[in-house]
């Protein structure tokens, strides 16, 4: 008796929950899956039966799926970044002095490695003599010159006006380092 809240009562209900939870799934793998409208329509309560204990489980892994979702694409994006800085260093090298556009290294890397990941839009390259810039211009894909800025607890602040670009070169120090380097100095006066 217990049986019945718990197991399908047909082969056909037990291929219908699975192909429904395979279905979420999938779904969640969706580059532009909707994570915010999904918690809400399955917020409500279920009836206490196996339908009922697989969602309860989806719902619980769902924060873990939505934390691998995000992490891909940034790991792509350093992925591209350093073999685009790879390509920049050997152009130097084979030509004593940094390329003046992207162009110049394109025969050196594959095509998608100059795509950004994040806004499928180019990465922003900026050539000025002996030194260059190299950002990502964030899921925005608006230039903020290389300037990224934490959106403010809540996330009021409208995408368009975070700064979110994704600095490559050149190397901003960790603040730690820059603490390392300051009372270092110090020692040394």
């Amino acid at each position: 008796m217990l049986a019945w809240f718990f197991v399908p009562s047909t082969p056909h209900k037990a291929a219908e929950l699975i192909d429904a939870v395979f279905e979420q799934y999938r779904s969640m793998a969706d580059p532009n899956f909707a994570w915010e409208k999904e918690d809400n329509a399955r917020s409500g309560f279920h009836s206490l039966n196996c339908y009922f204990l697989v969602w309860s489980l989806i719902n619980r892994t769902t924060l873990q799926y939505d934390g691998f979702h995000n992490i891909y694409p940034k790991r792509l994006l350093q992925r591209r970044g350093t073999r685009i800085l790879i390509a920049l260093k050997q152009y130097r090298i084979d030509n004593g002095r940094w390329p003046q556009s992207l162009d110049a290294i394109r025969a050196n890397v594959p095509a998608e490695a100059l795509i950004d990941p994040q806004n499928n839009g180019p990465f922003v390259y900026e050539c000025a003599g002996e030194t260059f810039t190299l950002y990502s211009t964030g899921k925005n894909g608006i230039d903020n010159d290389g300037r990224r800025s934490i959106s403010p607890a809540g996330g009021s602040t409208p995408p368009e006006q975070v700064e979110d670009d994704v600095l490559f070169w050149p190397r901003q120090p960790e603040p730690a380092q820059e603490i390392l380097d300051l009372n270092l100095s110090k020692a040394d006066d």
